[in-house]
C-alpha cells in the first residue's frame, strides 16, 4: 500500500467492504516509499516509537546509511541510531510496541537480557513513568554485580568445581563451610588445602560493594 493505511483500518473497523482507490504503477524505490510515508503519517499523527523503529530498520536493511535516514526524515542521527538498536532487540522491540514505550524507554531495555529486570522496567514505565528514570540505575548496578559474578562461576567451572547452592536443601544439608573446619593442630584450613580433595567446591555470592566472592 502506497498511501491510505489509516483509512483503510478505519474502513474496516467502520464495516465497510469497499473503498475507492488508485491503483498506480510504482516509480520509486522501497527506501522512497517508506521516507515519504513516514512524513505523511508523521504530519498526520505522531508515529509510535514502534513504528518509527520498524521503519527505520527497513531503512537499514535496504542499505540506508544512519546519516542518510537521519537527513531524509529530518531526524537526529542518534534517535535513528538508537531505534535501530531498539529493533534489533526483539524484546525491547516487542516491548515499545505492547506498552507504547518512548524511544528512551525501549533504549534502556536493550541493555537488559535478564527478563525480570526488564519486565520490572516495563512496570514501571506503564504505570509510573516518572520513576523510570530512578529505578533504571539500581537494575543496572545488579546487572553489572550479577555479570561480575558469572565471570567467577565460568571460571571455577573451567577449572572443574561444581557451584554449590545454599538455596538446595540437599546440598545444604551435604557441604559444611570451611571456616567451620579446622586441621588437626587447631589451625585454620585454607582452600588451597582442600584442592586435591573430593568434594571441595564453592559458593560464589556478592558483598556489599558488588564485588563477588567465593567461599569454600
Amino acid at each position: 500500500m502506497r498511501a491510505g493505511q489509516r483509512r483503510t483500518l478505519g474502513a474496516r473497523e467502520a464495516g465497510v467492504a469497499r473503498i475507492p482507490v488508485y491503483v498506480i504503477d510504482p516509480d520509486e524505490t522501497t527506501t522512497d516509499r517508506i521516507v515519504q510515508q513516514m512524513i505523511e503519517n508523521d504530519q498526520r499523527q505522531t508515529l509510535t516509537t514502534a513504528d518509527r523503529t520498524a521503519a527505520f530498520q527497513q531503512l537499514a536493511f535496504d542499505g540506508v546509511t544512519i546519516m542518510s535516514i537521519a537527513r531524509r526524515t529530518g531526524t537526529k542521527a542518534a534517535e535513528v541510531k538508537r531505534s535501530i538498536k531498539v529493533a534489533e532487540k526483539p524484546a525491547a522491540a516487542a516491548a515499545a510496541q505492547e506498552h507504547d514505550l518512548t524511544l528512551d524507554q525501549a533504549a534502556v531495555l536493550t541493555e537488559f537480557d535478564d527478563e525480570d529486570a526488564r519486565a520490572e522496567l516495563i512496570l514501571v514505565a506503564s504505570t509510573d513513568p516518572a520513576q523510570f528514570e530512578h529505578a533504571t540505575q539500581p537494575a543496572r548496578d545488579e546487572q553489572k554485580r550479577r555479570e561480575a559474578r558469572q565471570v567467577v562461576e565460568a571460571d571455577l567451572t573451567a577449572h572443574g568445581f561444581h557451584l554449590v547452592d545454599r538455596n538446595d536443601p540437599e546440598e545444604a544439608v551435604a557441604y559444611v563451610s570451611l571456616y567451620r573446619l579446622a586441621t588437626a593442630d587447631g589451625g585454620r584450613v585454607q582452600p588451597e588445602q582442600i584442592e586435591a580433595l573430593d568434594g571441595r567446591d564453592p559458593v560464589v555470592d556478592t558483598i556489599w560493594n558488588g564485588d563477588p566472592r567465593v567461599s569454600y
